[in-house]
């Protein structure tokens, strides 16, 4: 069975071949669930959480219009979450773009971001 991380890593290779933010837009919507995580483990709850957020971040960042870091970072503080998750997120959306590069340089895709 595929893990979230396994999914993640697919959607960041297409990310980098597509140079378009949009896989990584629609593992955010979906990944977890698709992912099979299991809704009691919080860790697993938590961490998807923060990696949605850090999607929304590097969307926003590359400039797409579709992200909207401020309503899902309300929506995290809604439900409870640390306070420390917007900083996380800002980490590991820093992570998934150097990921990026990294995948395109190693394919030989130009980085237009």
């Amino acid at each position: 069975a595929e893990t979230y991380i396994d999914s993640l890593r697919w959607h960041l290779r297409a990310t980098a071949l597509s140079n378009k933010t949009g896989p990584l837009m629609i593992f955010s919507k979906r990944g977890a669930q698709s992912a099979g995580l299991e809704d009691d483990a919080d860790r697993d709850r938590f961490y998807t959480a923060y990696m949605d957020l850090a999607i929304e971040q590097l969307a926003a960042d590359l400039g797409d219009p579709r992200a909207d870091v401020e309503s899902y970072a309300s929506w995290l503080e809604s439900q409870n979450y640390p306070e420390i998750i917007p900083e996380i997120a800002r980490t590991a959306a820093e992570e998934l773009r150097a990921e990026i590069a990294l995948i395109q340089t190693e394919i030989g895709v130009a980085n237009d971001a």
